[in-house]
């Protein structure tokens, strides 16, 4: 791409993130299929459970992301000279000196 406005597409080649995703839900899988055998659960019960987590496991993660990128960000912007980045200050705070 040549168009300098333009973020470049960024992929990370570490198949980790997918790997710990699909042994979670083996997991949750697994023990629910326990837990309906030993009558603890029924089988409706662990579906529930398991498709709450494979929603909510994506979307922790996403969050979690968001706030590294943003104090990444945040540093590099601080380091960064005022013709290229400023950081806005909060009210209750005082300027860096």
């Amino acid at each position: 791409m040549t168009d300098p406005d333009t973020c470049p597409i960024e992929i990370n080649p570490d198949p980790t993130a997918a790997q710990l995703a699909i042994l979670l839900r083996y997991a949750i899988t697994s023990l629910g299929g326990y837990a309906a055998g030993k009558g603890w659960v029924d089988g409706d019960l662990v579906q529930i459970i398991a498709s709450l987590s494979m929603m909510a496991a994506p979307m922790l993660y996403a969050a979690w992301r968001s706030h590294q990128e943003k104090a990444a960000l945040v540093t590099i912007a601080e380091a960064a000279p005022n013709s290229v980045a400023v950081l806005k200050v909060r009210a209750d705070k005082s300027p860096p000196a």
